[in-house]
């Protein structure tokens, strides 16, 4: 819809919808094809460039976790191909793409290398400060050899970008011809582009080649290049009108070129400056840099200092942005070169001894910044980055001003005397009484470069009281930008010479920055990371104690939870003793009492045989003696007392049984581990709870042979308490409990079963089994034993 219909407002509904759905199903595995295609087809349409990379950039991360390789490197090409195309300085842009590179050619994604290698070789041609090239022709993309691969692959997407990159190439260093000719070549493969980011260059660099050969040919075939050149200027002016801040410069520059060539030098004046102000406004430096050398060209014939102004701007703008090329270009072209401020900063003093003017060191550049690049620790790198500046700026004083905590403040300071060992203090910019306030704040309002060569010929600046305490001369600052934020100042200063800070300082200088800002970022995200860690660390560590006290008091809860539940069970098990003593006892009791009423009844015949006197005659009172009836009587007591002697005898052997079963089950009188017969533990066990069992369960004991076991008996025997306690209370009615043992001689084991006619454990208590606090009983509510049978 974007790309062919131009249905912008539809195209952005669906791209939504599909975001929306994905966050409401969360599916991690569809995010990179999701945002690719919303951000590279769609967005784009609407919504500023930088947008759009913020969220290819997370594309491209979310397919590396979730292992969507393709479209991870279909999003690493497009977020750099867009910060490409919106001026993004191009040191920074080339470190980030040679990082892309190593990670796509690691997840051996080939397509998505050669694509990324096309900007990485068009950045090495602009970048370049001894050779201008217009070829694409470098270690990274050689078309000599890589064109004729893509066609044999039908990687028209590819070779499509690298016929534009050779346009915008030719058309920056006026090889129009060739210019036009890979304009051809891309609008043949633009279908292939369609609704991609790579449209954007196109309709800005394509018609201005057509503009240009129409200026450049005769009258018949001019006016079919100006008719071709006002199709793609009304494309552009739609474009426009949906992305104002992607296209509004592009489409004003446009106009402004087409007016020049129509003779409307008024008009042409005007979009020249628009065009100028909507990049400015909206961030594209290339842009902006473009309108500025293309008004010069429309000034030159009518008023060659007003051309030679735009000139100079956009030479500072193509250095700004890195294209060293370009500027070398400029230079020889139009004889840009400035001389020194001063013939006495030709040769420069700095800490390491004596070194030319003349060229940047890119030794000693590279040193720095690898240097730099390996600190991640705020103190070590604002350390090693003072002591950069100081050697290489020759200043004899430089301070690093940093953001933080939305208030500017002097993070660190280096000193010629020896001193550049970049303290972290955190002073507040404001009120300070170490640097001259205006001058940074001049650069916080512009970010603008501010490289001053006598402050105190400055009519600006000369007034500021620090610059008049401290008599400074040379004064540098240098805005550090990152991702198009202001994350820090560079500020530098002489009080002894003017015009220290000459071109090849600030070069040096600039170029570091990049680095500076990358790793001044990820010191200031090591820092809340080592915050967040520590705040995280305090948290879990409460966490843990509250976690301890909770496990604790469940520990406390569940031992309450067992002592009761024994309690229970002691309780139960000491009535049902008590009953089985107190029946022994009860028949001793009435035997005893019994005896009692007999002994006295033979105690009175007794004493009336011994009342008798021998000297008397007794035969009366031994014929009452002598009755039949009496004799009886006094044999039956005899015999009830034999009788309840037997009885009082069988008691107390049932409660000697009892006692002895106790002192067996409990072994309190042995040691842990003792030789014992399983046996006696069972029948002792038995006997213990007889009182339960002969209401609930018949007992079959299927002994077999067993040998002496040792073991601690005591604790076996418990195990076998319990068992039977739970075969009792699940058994329903009356049911039937098996006893089986056995010896295994293979695995000189012996083994004890317990089985009852329960109905068995349900599903749900198995499973819950040995969770805490699980109901000591849990078959009571479930109406289910344990299990059908237990091996101990």
């Amino acid at each position: 819809m974007c790309g062919s219909t131009l249905e912008f407002d539809e195209g952005l509904k669906y791209g939504e919808i599909a975001v929306r759905l994905l966050e409401k199903y969360k599916n991690a595995t569809a995010y990179a094809k999701v945002h690719f295609i919303n951000s590279g087809f769609i967005k784009h349409w609407r919504f500023h460039f930088r947008e759009t990379s913020e969220d290819l950039e997370s594309a491209y991360q979310k397919g590396l976790e979730t292992g969507d390789f393709i479209f991870a490197s279909y999003s690493a090409f497009q977020t750099c191909s867009i910060k490409l195309y919106m001026g993004k300085p191009l040191a920074e842009l080339r470190r980030e793409l040679d990082a892309y590179a190593a990670a796509v050619q690691k997840i051996k994604q080939n397509t998505g290398l050669v694509w990324l290698n096309i900007p990485r070789q068009v950045i090495a041609n602009l970048t370049d400060p001894h050779e201008i090239e217009t070829r694409l022709a470098g270690p990274y993309y050689d078309e000599n050899t890589q064109v004729d691969l893509q066609l044999a692959g039908k990687d028209y997407s590819g070779l499509c970008v690298a016929y534009m990159s050779r346009m915008i190439l030719c058309f920056l260093f006026d090889k129009n011809e060739e210019a036009l000719e890979y304009g051809e070549k891309c609008l043949k493969l633009l279908d292939n582009v369609l609704a991609t980011p790579h449209i954007h260059p196109f309709h800005l660099y394509f018609p201005l080649v057509l503009l240009r050969a129409a200026e450049n040919t005769t009258s018949g075939n001019r006016s079919k290049l100006l008719k071709r050149a006002g199709k793609f200027q009304k494309t552009l002016r739609k474009f426009t009108v949906s992305a104002p801040a992607n296209f509004l410069a592009k489409q004003r520059l446009v106009e402004a070129e087409a007016h020049r060539l129509q003779g409307k030098n008024q008009e042409a004046a005007l979009f020249y400056q628009k065009a100028i102000a909507a990049a400015k406004e909206h961030g594209f430096l290339n842009d902006e840099a473009l309108a500025n050398e293309l008004a010069a060209r429309f000034w030159a014939p009518t008023n060659p200092e007003k051309s030679r102004q735009y000139l100079l701007e956009a030479r500072r703008l193509y250095q700004k942005w890195g294209a060293l090329a370009k500027v070398n270009w400029l230079d020889r072209q139009h004889n840009l070169k400035l001389p020194s401020p001063s013939a006495s900063t030709e040769k420069t003093v700095t800490r390491s001894g004596f070194q030319s003017s003349s060229d940047i060191d890119m030794l000693s550049l590279m040193k720095a910044a690898l240097a730099i690049s390996g600190e991640i620790q705020m103190e070590k790198l604002m350390s090693r980055l003072m002591y950069v500046v100081v050697e290489n700026a020759g200043a004899r004083n430089g301070y690093f001003i940093v953001r933080r905590e939305n208030q500017w403040v002097i993070g660190a300071h280096g000193s010629a005397e020896g001193n550049a060992d970049g303290q972290w203090s955190a002073i507040p910019l404001s009120g300070n009484l170490l640097l001259p306030e205006s001058v940074t704040q001049f650069v916080i309002r512009t970010r603008e470069d501010l490289v001053i060569a006598d402050a105190q010929l400055d009519d600006r600046f000369a007034t500021d009281p620090v610059i008049r305490q401290k008599q400074l001369r040379s004064l540098l600052c240098l805005p550090v930008v990152h991702q198009g934020n202001l994350i820090g100042m560079l500020y530098a200063e002489n009080n002894l010479n003017s015009g220290v800070f000459t071109e090849q300082r600030v070069q040096f200088l600039k170029l570091l920055s990049g680095q500076v800002a990358i790793s001044l970022e990820n010191a200031l995200q090591y820092e809340r990371l080592e915050q967040k860690v520590a705040e995280r660390t305090t948290e879990v560590i409460h966490q843990k104690e509250v976690l301890e006290k909770s496990l604790l008091d469940l520990k406390m809860a569940q031992a309450k939870l067992v002592e009761s539940e024994k309690m229970a069970s002691l309780g139960q098990l000491t009535a049902g003793l008590a009953h089985e003593i107190n029946n022994p006892i009860n028949f001793v009791s009435v035997g005893v009492n019994n005896l009692r009423q007999n002994f006295e009844e033979l105690k009175t015949a007794l004493q009336s045989y011994l009342s008798l006197d021998p000297a008397e005659d007794n035969r009366e009172a031994l014929q009452k003696i002598a009755d039949k009836k009496l004799h009886r009587h006094i044999a039956e007591t005899v015999e009830d007392s034999d009788e309840m002697f037997r009885s009082i005898q069988n008691g107390i052997n049932r409660t000697v049984t009892i006692v002895k079963s106790l002192r067996n089950f409990s072994r309190l009188d042995e040691g842990d581990f003792k030789i014992v017969d399983l046996h006696e533990g069972l029948d002792s066990t038995l006997e213990i709870l007889q009182s339960q069992i002969k209401k609930k369960a018949d007992v079959l004991r299927n002994y077999g042979e067993l040998p002496p076991v040792e073991c601690a008996a005591g604790k076996i025997n418990q195990v076998f308490m319990n068992i039977l306690n739970n075969a009792l209370q699940a058994i329903e009615g009356v049911g039937t409990i098996t006893l089986t043992t056995g010896y295994l001689p293979e695995q000189k084991e012996v083994f004890v079963a317990v089985s009852d006619t329960g109905a068995g454990m349900t599903e749900d208590v198995k499973r819950r089994l040995f969770e805490p606090f699980l109901p000591p009983n849990p078959w009571v509510t479930a109406r289910a034993s344990g299990f059908p049978s237990v091996m101990v």
